[in-house]
């Protein structure tokens, strides 16, 4: 009898000595991961935590002595790239068709129940097929260098038809963010419309998206005469309830974060339908764009600028020669900067005294500064 136990007791005591030894490797497979709860087709890398079957059963370790005589074990010599070790974590060692365990029951294993990640859409706001030029004395565009540009209509009172009233930027399919001096005092949502995708204000395109406005934040602390916190976000829903589809005509511009702060002399992008001249008769009749560079707050501030009419929430940008600026009618437009091949919506067009006037830049809502109310306001 000893002599049959000998062996036995070495075998598994030279089991035991090679699983220290795999154990002791560097290998990054073999490393739990707390934070992972969901598998990606057949979870064979699945080296989640989940340590019970779909039944409710809890699974056994895998370097249990009920395992061991087992064909996938913590004692075999690829144990690490399987993911197999000293724990009982749910595992897909043989490409089955999702992660399981051995139990202890009639039938000795079960699959895991463990969900299917969501796959990662990766995010395409700020993009666009082309490049631009000018607003004030520039040249005109077409939407799909700023498909992100919306139009707002006022319905008229009289006429019942659309009367076009001011810019924005579409942030989401279903959410539009302008100025709050773009809309009326005691206004209802059903006063307004947004269109999508307008290379012209004055004439229809199949690429035209239509929408009526479902509802109408303004910030909380909106001051109409300084034009403090001047934003407004608009929820969209058109004649079938749908929000916006994404085309290269319409295509959402990405939000910055908080913190994100682009340096002074940054060259941005404007665009929108307003006036060619301050005191103009008459909007543009196509979309027109332009380049502008920020200027610090410092200089925007000075006594030959604005002074202290510009807030912390406010920006100012302009061209150097002062030959390019937004004008009456392109408020609540966008102001984008660059970053990373994406355009960043930095400003929503606001104020400025006149257009295109040397000292007197335009003035733009931070963006920056209200990422949180934007959110919080979606989400809601």
């Amino acid at each position: 009898m000893k002599i049959l136990v000998l062996p036995l007791l070495l075998s598994l005591s030279i089991g035991t000595e090679m699983s220290r030894w795999h154990y002791g490797r560097k290998h990054t497979s073999s490393r739990a991961d707390a934070k992972s709860q969901c598998i990606t087709e057949s979870g064979k890398n699945y080296r989640g935590t989940r340590h019970y079957t779909v039944s409710g059963f809890e699974c056994l370790r895998w370097d249990s002595a009920a395992v061991l005589e087992r064909k996938y074990s913590a004692m075999r010599s690829d144990a690490l790239e399987l993911g197999l070790g000293r724990h009982n974590y749910c595992r897909n060692p043989d490409g089955d068709s999702k992660p399981w365990c051995y139990v202890q029951r009639k039938k000795n294993w079960e699959f895991c129940d463990i969900p299917q990640c969501q796959k990662k859409i990766k995010s395409e706001c700020g993009q666009r097929q082309h490049k631009i030029h000018k607003i004030v004395g520039g040249a005109r565009t077409t939407i799909d260098s700023h498909p992100w540009q919306a139009a707002l209509y006022v319905i008229g009172k009289r006429s019942n038809e659309p009367i076009f009233q001011c810019g924005g930027s579409l942030i989401n399919s279903c959410w539009v963010l302008t100025a709050a001096h773009c809309i009326q005092t005691n206004a209802s949502p059903t006063d307004y419309k947004v269109l999508l995708g307008k290379h012209s204000i004055n004439e229809y395109a199949k690429d035209d998206q239509n929408f009526h406005v479902k509802k109408i934040i303004i910030h909380q602390n909106f001051n109409e005469h300084t034009y403090d916190n001047d934003i407004a976000l608009l929820k969209l829903r058109s004649q079938s309830g749908m929000c916006a589809k994404e085309i290269k005509f319409a295509q959402p511009i990405c939000l910055p974060s908080n913190r994100q702060r682009f340096p002074d002399n940054t060259r941005c992008e404007i665009s929108g339908y307003g006036r060619e001249e301050a005191f103009s008769p008459f909007f543009s009749k196509f979309l027109k764009e332009g380049t502008v560079r920020l200027l610090s707050q410092r200089l925007c501030r000075s006594s030959r600028y604005y002074g202290n009419q510009v807030t912390d929430n406010m920006l100012c940008a302009a061209h150097p020669d002062w030959n390019v600026d937004s004008c009456n009618g392109d408020s609540g437009g966008p102001l984008v900067c660059e970053n990373n091949g994406q355009m960043y919506l930095y400003g929503i067009i606001s104020w400025g005294e006149e257009c295109a006037k040397k000292y007197k830049p335009g003035v733009y809502t931070r963006v920056t500064n209200y990422i949180q109310w934007i959110e919080e306001n979606m989400a809601a």
